[in-house]
């Protein structure tokens, strides 16, 4: 009798694992992805950007002024994450590993970045969660277009990788370089 109620302990604690993680994974955003059709992920990254992000960002997602000027100290001011920036370029995990680690760390040689890292693991306060709400919260503020992934594709003449983006007069498209950005 007593290999039975271990059996069905060790069982009872294995389905209680997997339901806690499963509800973390779908009501926190720790799924690896910032769903901007989630509105509980959406609310939340609404309240955690405004205390974490728009004091570099703005409130409205706006950016710093000038931000395609660099500073003279280096690098460049906070850019925007609504439309008019280019944070809408970049895939989940790329914003993800940014915000977490810091801009610097993941920076290619040669470019300075002000952006710290606020990931718990890399000295900041943001939980993994927290930072997929955030996002889900930015990306809430896009058009369709760009919320839902920002689809490449290669030119056949130039072989050069493209995405396909709105100019924002209207519906026409127009293909734009990555090297663009």
């Amino acid at each position: 009798m007593v290999p039975d109620l271990k059996k069905i302990l060790a069982i009872s604690s294995a389905i209680i694992v997997v339901v806690i993680g499963a509800y973390f994974i779908t009501n926190t955003g720790i799924n690896g992805s910032a769903d901007a059709d989630n509105p509980e992920q959406m609310a939340l990254g609404k309240r955690l950007y405004a205390e974490y992000c728009a004091s570099c960002h703005g409130a409205n997602l706006e950016g710093q002024k000038n931000w395609r000027q660099p500073l003279p100290e280096g690098g460049l001011p906070a850019l925007p994450h609504d439309q008019s920036g280019h944070t809408w370029h970049h895939h989940d995990k790329l914003l993800f590993d940014y915000t977490q680690r810091g801009g610097q760390v993941i920076a290619p040689k040669g470019f300075k970045s002000n952006m710290l890292g606020f990931g718990k693991n890399f000295e900041g306060s943001l939980s993994d969660g927290d930072i997929w709400v955030i996002l889900a919260f930015i990306k809430s503020s896009w058009p369709v277009i760009f919320k839902h992934g920002r689809p490449g594709l290669i030119s056949k003449r130039t072989g050069v990788k493209t995405i396909w983006f709105s100019l924002f007069t209207g519906d026409n498209l127009k293909p734009v370089s990555d090297s663009q950005f």
